[in-house]
Protein backbone atom coordinates (compact mmCIF):
# COMPACT_ATOMS: atom_id res chain seq x y z
CA UNK A 1 0.00 0.00 0.00
CA UNK A 2 1.24 3.47 -1.61
CA UNK A 3 1.84 6.11 1.90
CA UNK A 4 1.16 9.39 0.97
CA UNK A 5 3.59 11.91 1.65
CA UNK A 6 3.62 15.82 2.69
CA UNK A 7 6.20 18.11 3.34
CA UNK A 8 7.67 18.36 7.25
CA UNK A 9 5.66 21.64 8.26
CA UNK A 10 4.38 22.48 11.91
CA UNK A 11 0.31 22.23 10.02
CA UNK A 12 1.07 19.10 8.82
CA UNK A 13 2.38 17.47 11.94
CA UNK A 14 0.14 18.66 14.54
CA UNK A 15 -1.38 15.35 16.46
CA UNK A 16 1.84 13.77 15.66
CA UNK A 17 4.53 16.03 17.52
CA UNK A 18 6.42 19.24 16.97
CA UNK A 19 8.61 19.97 13.99
CA UNK A 20 12.44 21.30 15.01
CA UNK A 21 15.23 22.46 13.89
CA UNK A 22 17.65 21.39 16.45
CA UNK A 23 17.05 18.95 19.42
CA UNK A 24 17.17 22.37 21.71
CA UNK A 25 13.67 23.13 20.56
CA UNK A 26 11.97 19.74 22.22
CA UNK A 27 9.28 20.19 24.47
CA UNK A 28 9.52 16.62 26.05
CA UNK A 29 6.34 15.10 27.52
CA UNK A 30 7.61 12.45 30.18
CA UNK A 31 5.08 10.36 31.33
CA UNK A 32 7.97 7.29 32.99
CA UNK A 33 12.04 8.14 33.67
CA UNK A 34 13.83 10.58 31.81
CA UNK A 35 14.94 11.24 28.84
CA UNK A 36 18.12 9.70 27.66
CA UNK A 37 20.85 11.63 27.11
CA UNK A 38 21.22 12.75 23.50
CA UNK A 39 22.42 10.03 20.82
CA UNK A 40 22.46 9.14 17.61
CA UNK A 41 21.60 7.03 15.49
CA UNK A 42 22.82 6.14 12.08
CA UNK A 43 20.75 4.80 9.22
CA UNK A 44 22.88 3.35 6.01
CA UNK A 45 22.56 1.88 3.00
CA UNK A 46 23.72 -2.09 2.57
CA UNK A 47 22.45 -3.23 -0.97
CA UNK A 48 18.68 -2.82 -1.35
CA UNK A 49 18.23 -2.61 2.48
CA UNK A 50 17.86 0.20 5.28
CA UNK A 51 19.77 -0.66 8.69
CA UNK A 52 19.32 1.25 11.35
CA UNK A 53 22.16 1.12 14.35
CA UNK A 54 20.12 3.93 17.64
CA UNK A 55 22.79 3.90 20.10
CA UNK A 56 21.11 5.87 22.93
CA UNK A 57 19.08 2.49 23.31
CA UNK A 58 21.46 -0.10 21.80
CA UNK A 59 19.12 -1.20 19.13
CA UNK A 60 19.80 -2.22 15.39
CA UNK A 61 18.18 -4.28 12.42
CA UNK A 62 16.58 -3.93 8.52
CA UNK A 63 14.48 -1.06 8.55
CA UNK A 64 13.27 -1.08 5.35
CA UNK A 65 13.54 -2.88 1.60
CA UNK A 66 14.41 -0.48 -1.03
CA UNK A 67 13.10 -0.90 -4.33
CA UNK A 68 12.86 1.93 -7.64
CA UNK A 69 13.11 4.70 -5.18
CA UNK A 70 10.71 3.67 -2.53
CA UNK A 71 10.87 2.16 0.81
CA UNK A 72 8.91 -0.94 1.78
CA UNK A 73 8.39 -1.46 5.44
CA UNK A 74 6.25 -3.44 7.74
CA UNK A 75 7.56 -2.93 11.26
CA UNK A 76 6.12 0.02 13.62
CA UNK A 77 6.61 0.78 17.33
CA UNK A 78 5.33 3.34 19.47
CA UNK A 79 6.93 4.55 23.02
CA UNK A 80 4.36 5.14 25.90
CA UNK A 81 7.02 6.30 28.51
CA UNK A 82 7.67 9.89 26.81
CA UNK A 83 8.70 11.71 23.57
CA UNK A 84 11.33 10.67 21.05
CA UNK A 85 12.76 13.52 18.37
CA UNK A 86 15.16 13.01 15.06
CA UNK A 87 17.12 15.35 13.14
CA UNK A 88 19.66 14.41 10.73
CA UNK A 89 23.09 15.54 11.97
CA UNK A 90 24.27 16.22 8.31
CA UNK A 91 20.99 18.16 7.70
CA UNK A 92 20.32 15.64 4.50
CA UNK A 93 16.86 15.00 3.13
CA UNK A 94 15.03 12.61 5.06
CA UNK A 95 11.16 11.16 5.19
CA UNK A 96 9.33 10.37 8.36
CA UNK A 97 6.71 7.88 8.30
CA UNK A 98 4.20 8.63 11.14
CA UNK A 99 0.67 7.32 12.50
CA UNK A 100 -1.15 9.21 15.04
CA UNK A 101 -1.96 7.31 17.95
CA UNK A 102 -4.16 4.41 18.26
CA UNK A 103 -4.06 0.86 20.11
CA UNK A 104 -3.90 -0.58 16.55
CA UNK A 105 -2.83 0.74 13.28
CA UNK A 106 -4.29 0.59 9.92
CA UNK A 107 -1.82 1.10 6.69
CA UNK A 108 -4.13 3.85 5.81
CA UNK A 109 -3.42 5.66 9.23
CA UNK A 110 0.15 6.46 7.84
CA UNK A 111 1.99 9.82 6.45
CA UNK A 112 5.30 10.14 4.86
CA UNK A 113 6.69 13.65 6.24
CA UNK A 114 10.00 14.48 3.83
CA UNK A 115 11.67 17.28 4.88
CA UNK A 116 14.49 18.89 2.82
CA UNK A 117 17.19 18.34 5.99
CA UNK A 118 16.23 21.45 7.88
CA UNK A 119 13.83 20.32 10.25
CA UNK A 120 13.45 17.28 12.54
CA UNK A 121 10.53 15.54 14.43
CA UNK A 122 9.88 15.69 18.30
CA UNK A 123 7.14 12.86 18.53
CA UNK A 124 4.59 12.53 20.60
CA UNK A 125 4.35 9.55 22.56
CA UNK A 126 2.35 6.39 21.36
CA UNK A 127 2.87 7.64 17.83
CA UNK A 128 3.12 4.61 15.61
CA UNK A 129 6.90 5.60 13.39
CA UNK A 130 9.71 3.39 12.55
CA UNK A 131 13.39 5.11 11.80
CA UNK A 132 13.91 7.73 9.78
CA UNK A 133 14.43 7.40 6.30
CA UNK A 134 17.08 9.03 4.26
CA UNK A 135 16.37 10.06 0.90
CA UNK A 136 19.73 9.09 -0.61
CA UNK A 137 22.74 7.63 0.83
CA UNK A 138 23.11 7.06 4.81
CA UNK A 139 22.86 9.32 7.58
CA UNK A 140 23.27 9.54 10.92
CA UNK A 141 20.42 11.15 13.29
CA UNK A 142 20.30 12.87 16.53
CA UNK A 143 18.26 11.24 18.72
CA UNK A 144 16.53 11.57 22.25
CA UNK A 145 13.81 9.62 23.86
CA UNK A 146 12.76 8.51 27.19
CA UNK A 147 14.50 6.10 29.28
CA UNK A 148 11.93 3.63 29.76
CA UNK A 149 12.21 3.10 26.03
CA UNK A 150 12.31 -0.86 26.47
CA UNK A 151 9.68 -1.51 28.85
CA UNK A 152 6.91 1.08 26.96
CA UNK A 153 7.27 0.32 23.30
CA UNK A 154 4.83 -1.18 21.61
CA UNK A 155 5.63 -3.13 18.22
CA UNK A 156 3.20 -3.87 15.29
CA UNK A 157 4.16 -5.60 12.17
CA UNK A 158 2.06 -5.91 8.95
CA UNK A 159 4.12 -8.74 7.63
CA UNK A 160 1.80 -11.40 9.16
CA UNK A 161 -0.89 -9.94 6.96
CA UNK A 162 1.06 -9.51 3.71
CA UNK A 163 0.78 -5.65 3.71
CA UNK A 164 3.40 -3.86 3.43
CA UNK A 165 3.59 -0.10 3.18
CA UNK A 166 5.88 1.90 0.94
CA UNK A 167 6.56 5.38 0.60
CA UNK A 168 8.83 7.67 -2.09
CA UNK A 169 12.06 8.87 -1.12
CA UNK A 170 11.80 12.04 -2.56
CA UNK A 171 9.96 15.17 -2.31
CA UNK A 172 6.55 15.64 -3.04
CA UNK A 173 4.60 16.91 -5.51
CA UNK A 174 2.67 20.20 -4.99
CA UNK A 175 0.01 19.53 -2.78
Amino acid sequence: MRVPAKRLAPEAAKGFGKVIRSLDEIEPIIRKGEMVKEERMEVRRQGDELYFRNYAVNDEGVVAKLVGGAARLSHFNFHADATQAFIGADRKPTVFVLAKPTKTPRPEDFVGFYSDGSMGMSMFPDVWHTSPLPVEGSQDYENTQGSQYHRATVDYDFAPEDVVLEVQLKEPLEE
